[in-house]
């Protein structure tokens, strides 16, 4: 009989204990972040298209940092179909979006985000620089982009105009060539 009630209780305790954490990490979930999408030289929040920063640039999201510390823009891409943020992470191991060695993602129109979406990255948003890896070797220097789609034949429109306009912003605003 002692088992059966002691067992119970570990039972009744898990649960608790489950519930707590789970409802914990609910309220502490600080992940507002909404991606963004170049639209000129307006960076717009997507959100029914309506518009969260007015004349605002790729200086908007990277607050007190020195121009100097960007010089170049790397521009790779996902060899997939499609994808978003979060599935270039899974696909590159890693356990979280904010682990990504990339500063941008620019979606396609296939999938579940529009088309030309520019995701900028946890590294971005903390001007933290990519590391170089296995896979490559570049400056700490060097602002990276990944862009969903096969290679660069299967750019869309909207995805070749959002990466124009990120790499305008980018020389306007950090001098990047």
């Amino acid at each position: 009989m002692n088992d059966r009630v002691r067992m119970m209780r570990v039972s009744f305790l898990l649960v608790v204990s489950l519930t707590i954490g789970t409802l914990a990490l609910l309220f502490m979930d600080t992940s507002s972040d909404k991606p963004i999408e170049f639209s000129g030289y307006s960076l717009k929040a997507h959100t029914s298209g309506v518009s969260a920063m007015e004349s605002g640039d790729v200086l908007s999201l990277a607050r007190g940092v020195k121009s100097a510390r960007w010089s170049e823009v790397d521009v790779e891409f996902t060899a997939t179909r499609s994808g978003d943020l979060s599935l270039v992470a899974e696909m590159n191991g890693c356990v979280s979006d904010e682990q990504l060695n990339y500063h941008f993602v620019i979606c396609n129109n296939l999938g579940d985000t529009p088309d030309g979406l520019i995701q900028p990255t946890h590294r971005w948003k903390n001007q933290k620089p990519c590391l170089p890896d296995h896979s490559w070797a570049g400056e700490k220097s060097t602002v990276r982009v990944c862009l969903i789609g096969k290679d660069k034949t299967s750019l869309t429109p909207k995805q070749k105009k959002s990466l124009e306009n990120l790499k305008k912003g980018l020389s306007e605003g950090f001098s990047v060539r």
